[in-house]
């Protein structure tokens, strides 16, 4: 899942002391090398994912010292569920007075919040039999409500394909996105700075201008992420475009799940029924998009298709849209997920056909997190229909 590009340091003058490999002069005889050996094994090496990651580099997020920083907090919300487990009455309230909350706006930062939070979505995971190990759930929920991350997504510009991608911190202020993208988009690559990330780190990091409703959906999501960890599906997440589209449209539906039952209990309907027709119709609309952009492309009418999307999205903002950019990038990200621009619908609704087929959460993780492929998903499916 993780891609590390050493960028180099050039001295200013010659250290006996110092590394020879760090030498602009041996440097150049190495790329010269790279290049020749490339010439005859007919590949060449990755220098444009070395440049655009010497260009992230000064905006990199780093999970280390953030994992230090948070890793207590969560851990004294696990012993929290482990000693004080919520009842059905004390979930019911809580999550009610959190999506009253809505009305105010998002929530902070308090880590109250992210700890009630914790508990009504684990037991909400236990109701729908997710692996647990007497009254935790496997693993144990856990977030933190911080500021939010920022995404670097690169494709290619003749396909839509995630090629690279780098987190990047959330501090960067909102006017070095577009300059980045344009210099990566100089190096003949499609790109996309994305506002407003969540990730499955330990506790999971949630952004904390998050709304109430959607921070429960968000915290079950990433909690799938999570449990899918050690499974087949999990280590593939960064192997295949499908390996990442079953993983993202698994934690989707989870997600859903979780959340949509959490706003029933509370009585509260967060979700009115125009809004969901809205988010409907602007699925269809992107999907339809998507797939003009991919015969498009696919005809090697590269222009056009960029054209088209631009186009179009100048059209989605007259119509109340908030879209800064659309482009391959932009697709090559959001068709992973569930509600999302992908190019079929095919992995979405054989992900859905195995879930309504599965008894519990265990179950249905426990079937997809083996699944890696298209092939193998098809595959499960047509048991699962047999049985």
């Amino acid at each position: 899942m993780w891609r590390y590009y050493p960028s180099a340091q050039p001295s200013r003058a010659i250290d006996p002391h110092a590394n020879v490999w760090t030498h602009p002069r041996m440097q150049r005889f190495v790329i010269l090398g790279l290049v020749c050996l490339a010439t005859l094994v007919g590949s060449s090496p990755d220098l444009t994912g070395v440049r655009i990651a010497q260009l992230a580099a000064p905006y990199r997020w780093g999970a280390v010292g953030w994992e230090a920083e948070h890793l207590a907090e969560g851990a004294g919300e696990i012993a929290n569920q482990l000693f004080h487990p919520s009842d059905d009455q004390s979930v019911v309230a809580d999550v009610r007075a959190l999506l009253q909350s809505a009305r105010a706006g998002p929530v902070g930062g308090d880590r109250r919040v992210s700890s009630l939070v914790a508990g009504v979505v684990a037991f909400e995971l236990r109701r729908h039999g997710a692996p647990s190990l007497g009254r935790v759930v496997v693993p144990p929920v856990t977030l933190a409500l911080t500021q939010p991350l920022q995404l670097l997504v690169v494709s290619p510009r003749d396909e839509i394909r995630e090629s690279y991608w780098a987190l990047l911190e959330g501090g960067t202020p909102s006017t070095v996105a577009p300059v980045l993208e344009k210099a990566v988009e100089d190096l003949g690559v499609s790109a996309l700075v994305v506002d407003r990330i969540a990730i499955a780190t330990y506790p999971t990091l949630i952004p904390v201008d998050t709304s109430p409703a959607a921070i429960l959906q968000t915290a079950a999501h990433e909690w799938t992420h999570t449990a899918l960890f050690f499974t087949r599906l999990g280590q593939a997440y960064g192997s295949s475009p499908s390996a990442r589209a079953i993983n993202e449209t698994t934690a989707d539906i989870v997600g859903a799940e979780i959340g949509d039952a959490l706003d029933r209990n509370a009585g509260i309907g967060t979700k009115t029924e125009e809004s969901q027709a809205r988010d409907r119709a602007f699925t269809a609309r992107m999907r339809a998009i998507r797939q003009r952009v991919d015969v498009l492309l696919a005809e090697h009418e590269v222009d056009r298709a960029e054209a088209y999307m631009e186009e179009q999205r100048l059209l989605l903002v007259s119509q109340g849209y908030r879209i800064r950019r659309l482009n391959q990038a932009y697709f090559a990200f959001f068709g992973n997920y569930a509600e999302g621009p992908s190019a079929t619908t095919e992995i979405v609704d054989s992900v859905r056909a195995i879930r309504d087929r599965s008894g519990t959460l265990a179950d249905f993780l426990g079937e997809v997190g083996q699944v890696t492929t298209i092939e193998e998903l098809r595959g499960l499916v047509a048991r699962k229909a047999a049985r």
